[in-house]
């Protein structure tokens, strides 16, 4: 696994340096820009599973700035486990030099773990030719698609993983199977998430602990969520930054930020968060952020919503009330309008792709007032 990265790394670095434009095309997988565990992994193990089985030029690339992935220990603890060096793999740096292969047809992407390209990376429309994901369908018209598979299991890796056993080739290494159970186990809450976890979830984890072989231990899941929650050296703003997805609707934007179980967010300490949401907020011109967090007890989840306007305020309130998810799946328990924020509480443990279309139709709705924001920023 290491020599293919490397070999992968090196092929890139040359063509860069050199400004050649490849004899071949470049096919890479790219994973969303929360580049968390499942992303990464389904980017590696897919772009390792193309490479062998068919032909071509595959690479995967980590849609995150290099320095980010310092975040993400527990992602670094497999990459350490599976001796792969994280600075052979390929990292947001690189996509200026891919755009470049794309103006001269020389470029095409599987997405992974998204179906609609990351905002600020829509220059990519035209290379995109297959799509492996399990969030809701954006029904985006790629005119290249060749394939397009989107599941409803917890973990993207669940899809990989069955693309990779369904193949008659010895593809499904030990290190692939481990790669992708990381990612399964943590996404499902080693299977035992009964909102999130599918029968698809846990029939291809428990082959996947088989192919692992002695790679696996039945603290796995334990240990990469100790690892994960290991944020005492973090700031509030790198805390919005490790685990956070950016949205687009039209000419609008807006994140959500997943943090990590330990770091209490509630409503009676937000004046030592606040300015982290507003620092985010206004460095990438959004327009509202929200935030999934734990309740104090460290079981309950609580989703913070941060809109600086109180004209804005008033209209996503007004239009909460029109949604039947406010009453079955979300409570709203405190609203500061002075510091545009809203507290929820949540009655199931949603995940941030549960929530991300609650965001989706309130921005929506307004984006009239969302482009006089953005001719106030510019």
């Amino acid at each position: 696994m290491n020599s293919y990265l490397k070999n992968i790394h090196t092929e890139i670095t040359h063509l860069k340096t050199k400004q050649k434009l490849p004899t071949e095309l470049i096919h890479i997988v790219l994973g969303n820009q929360s580049a968390d565990m499942d992303s990464i992994t389904s980017s590696i193990a897919l772009a390792f599973y193309y490479a062998e089985s068919k032909q071509g030029f595959y690479a995967p690339v980590i849609n995150a700035p290099r320095a980010e992935l310092s975040l993400r220990v527990d992602v670094l603890y497999v990459l350490e486990t599976l001796k792969i060096d994280p600075e052979f793999l390929l990292y947001q740096e690189e996509l200026p030099y891919l755009l470049t292969l794309a103006k001269q047809g020389n470029l095409r992407i599987t997405l992974v773990d998204h179906n609609q390209l990351s905002p600020g990376q829509e220059n990519f429309f035209d290379c995109v030719e297959r799509i492996i994901d399990h969030h809701k369908d954006e029904h985006v018209d790629y005119p290249l698609i060749e394939e397009k598979l989107i599941g409803i299991d917890g973990s993207n890796s669940t899809l990989i993983g069955k693309i990779v056993l369904s193949s008659t080739a010895e593809t499904c290494t030990p290190e692939i199977a481990y790669l992708l159970l990381a990612a399964i186990l943590l996404d499902t809450g080693n299977l035992k998430s009964s909102h999130v976890v599918t029968d698809n979830d846990t029939a291809i984890a428990r082959i996947l602990i088989e192919k692992a072989g002695n790679l696996y231990n039945t603290n796995l899941y334990d240990h990469l969520l100790e690892l994960r929650h290991d944020v005492d050296h973090l700031s509030p703003d790198l805390l919005v930054k490790k685990d956070y997805k950016l949205y687009r609707e039209g000419q609008c934007f807006y994140g959500i930020a997943s943090i990590p179980k330990g770091v209490i967010w509630e409503a009676e300490n937000r004046m030592q968060w606040k300015k982290a949401l507003e620092d985010s907020l206004e460095k990438q011109k959004i327009f509202m952020l929200g935030a999934l967090s734990f309740k104090r007890n460290g079981n309950d989840k609580i989703f913070i919503v941060y809109i600086p306007f109180l004209h804005h305020q008033e209209v996503f309130l007004q239009h909460l009330r029109t949604l039947e998810i406010l009453d079955e799946e979300l409570m709203l328990s405190e609203y500061f309008p002075d510091d545009g924020l809203f507290f929820f509480n949540l009655k199931h443990p949603l995940k941030r792709k549960q929530l991300q279309p609650l965001l989706q139709m309130s921005v929506i709705k307004l984006i009239p007032k969302c482009v006089q924001m953005l001719d106030f920023w510019l």
